[in-house]
């Protein structure tokens, strides 16, 4: 799958868009137990700002994001989706559609053993990828909260995912420190072969996700002020 990271990498220069964030997908059963917005910064410029809700039933998770660049991003693009999991975040099923002035693509992700497919809006190159055994855990889709799932990890682990051709994990999430930053936990996930994401929790809430090196960050509204702390703190 296109990583979030990757498309918000690009997002660094001005834009021949100015479209609002897309409204997201319709409610989803359940409380809702969480809900923001997300704000990417590229070297303190905003590129793009994303809605999310999550939602609990007796046995689900729902987590529904909606996304869209502002008009300082160099690739005007927006996303929407909703991915469901159990309470462990282990993924069940995906709707993701991204749009851009020149391509886009859509996901779904579902059945037993879990499937990934892929179809680009041109038709072409159509992708079908299926799980070979257990998948621990999704962070790439329906938005940037998917990373919420990794504030659960609580030692260096691998995590197995399902990945396609374009995907930064390749089939597992590596998450290769876990340590106090100030008030939060800060983790780093491989990411490529060269890149580290930073993820940033309190607790079971993701705060905060970039890779520092980029100047990228993806921080949850409201919580600006305790993610410096933590970027800060040695």
């Amino acid at each position: 799958m296109r990583s979030l990271l990757l498309l918000a990498l690009v997002a660094c220069s001005k834009s021949s868009s100015d479209k609002p964030a897309q409204e997201a997908p319709g409610p989803a059963p359940g409380e809702v137990i969480d809900e923001g917005t997300i704000v990417t910064t590229t070297d303190g410029k905003v590129t793009a700002k994303e809605t999310f809700r999550i939602t609990k039933t007796a046995d689900r998770l729902y987590i529904t994001a909606s996304s869209a660049t502002t008009p300082e991003a160099k690739v005007a693009n927006q996303q929407e989706g909703r991915l469901e999991t159990d309470h462990a975040y282990r993924p069940i099923a995906m709707t993701y559609t991204y749009k851009a002035d020149r391509n886009g693509f859509s996901y779904k992700l579902g059945g037993s053993p879990l499937v990934l497919d892929r179809t680009r809006a041109d038709g072409e190159r159509p992708e079908h990828v299926e799980a070979k055994g257990p998948v621990d855990v999704f962070v790439e889709g329906p938005g940037l909260i998917a990373m919420q799932a990794l504030c659960r990890v609580e030692q260096p682990a691998t995590l197995a995912t399902l990945s396609d051709f374009e995907s930064g994990y390749k089939g597992k999430v590596v998450v290769k420190t876990v340590g106090k930053a100030a008030t939060l936990t800060r983790l780093t996930v491989a990411f490529l072969d060269t890149f580290e994401i930073e993820v940033y929790c309190d607790g079971a809430k993701l705060i905060a996700s970039g890779l520092r090196g980029n100047k990228l960050w993806n921080v949850r509204a409201g919580s600006e002020a305790v993610f410096e702390a933590a970027r800060d703190a040695p």
